[in-house]
């Protein structure tokens, strides 16, 4: 049984779209609500790349419907319950905490921070120098390559330093590429002050570029 998100028992959803292969249902507990895919085959999905891909898409567009107009825990994709039974065990078991994380996340939402480094010039040597002119020239850029580098991870960190004073909601994801992602949780109604604050940190790092995404479900503070 594949399930999409926990909701508020009390919350009607109107018009449940359409899912990764058919319609939805909501199986309900006195206090909670799951949003299911009751006849979906996860492994048929699973074996062929191309459906996989638009089943994650669907997935975070049936999520993305439900937070449109309530609050929701969003589940991981392919978050399944072998049967209706063991679901509402689960939902039953969990009452309090899935309660308490929705009250949490009342009228908030997430906001993805990416801090995409700026290059640094990669003009090469000029090659009509020779001699100690070049290899003077070759140090000079050298040095002015690392002194980038180091003002870039010292601005990421007063970033870093000045986000976690101002928000107490923030996790930083762990990746190899170089853009940073950084996650913040917070009410819908300062979205306006975040754009603003992003203005100022934008002064403060001028080596890296940053923007702030849309509002998004809680994925990363359930």
């Amino acid at each position: 049984m594949y399930t999409y998100a926990f909701l508020n028992r009390q919350t009607t959803i109107a018009n449940l779209p359409f899912g990764i292969a058919g319609s939805l249902q909501q199986v309900n507990t006195p206090s909670l609500s799951a949003v299911i895919e009751p006849q979906l085959d996860l492994e048929r999905v699973q074996a062929s790349d191309d459906r996989l891909v638009q089943a994650v898409l669907a997935h975070d567009r049936v999520i993305q419907h439900l937070f449109s107009q309530t609050v929701v825990l969003p589940l991981r994709f392919g978050t399944c319950f072998v049967s209706q039974a063991a679901l509402l065990e689960h939902l039953h078991s969990h009452d309090l905490e899935y309660l308490t994380k929705l009250n949490t996340l009342a009228n908030k939402a997430e906001y993805v921070l990416k801090a995409i480094p700026l290059a640094f010039s990669t003009a090469a040597t000029p090659t009509e120098l020779t001699g100690r002119d070049y290899f003077f020239a070759k140090k000079q850029r050298f040095q002015a390559q690392a002194s980038h580098q180091q003002q870039q991870h010292a601005e990421l960190d007063a970033l870093h330093r000045s986000i976690l004073q101002t928000y107490s909601d923030v996790v930083y994801s762990p990746t190899s590429e170089e853009i940073q992602r950084i996650y913040l949780l917070l009410p819908r109604s300062l979205e306006a002050e975040l754009w603003q604050r992003v203005d100022q940190w934008q002064l403060q790092c001028q080596h890296w570029q940053l923007d702030v995404g849309e509002a998004l479900p809680p994925y990363h503070f359930v």
